[in-house]
């Protein structure tokens, strides 16, 4: 008896998981994929490069990047390479301007960019960061999701 009351617990609470994502669903649909990294300067501190990958751009020939540095810098098209291609556009962001998403997890005090590059073909895409300073990091990024959660048949 305590079994059966036990599991009728927890499938409510996968109901109220399901339904709080099915709720969210636009606006998790717009983040594809945020990675990080460190751009490293050896005994002093580094650059701090959040990527967040936006899968949908103006139209389809566009991938759409948000990027968080810290400390805040002058990005650049030069800076900036997606598998070996230079951006279209960099656009400096205020904090209202990112998605909803994105202001509730970045920090306040880095710098805000939307990067435009070219469509790439491949599934797999890398971009690469280089600081002021010369410091280079690369992360890869995928078009295809790397989660997929689907709904149980209730």
């Amino acid at each position: 008896m305590l079994l059966v009351a036990a599991m009728g617990c927890a499938s409510k609470e996968d109901r109220s998981l399901y339904a709080k994502l099915h709720e969210r669903q636009p606006e998790l649909k717009t983040l594809q994929q945020s990675e990080k990294m460190i751009l490293d300067h050896g005994d002093r501190n580094g650059t701090i490069v959040i990527a967040n990958y936006l899968p949908s751009g103006k139209t389809e020939q566009q991938e759409k990047f948000i990027l968080a540095l810290y400390p805040q810098e002058q990005l650049t098209h030069d800076s900036l390479r997606l598998s070996g291609t230079k951006p279209e556009e960099i656009k400096r962001l205020s904090r209202r301007d990112l998605p909803t998403t994105l202001r509730r997890t970045l920090p306040e005090w880095f710098a805000y960019y939307s990067v435009t590059f070219p469509h790439q073909r491949a599934k797999r895409m890398i971009l690469t960061v280089r600081d002021a300073e010369g410091f280079q990091g690369s992360v890869p990024f995928y078009k295809a999701p790397k989660y997929l959660i689907t709904r149980p048949k209730f």
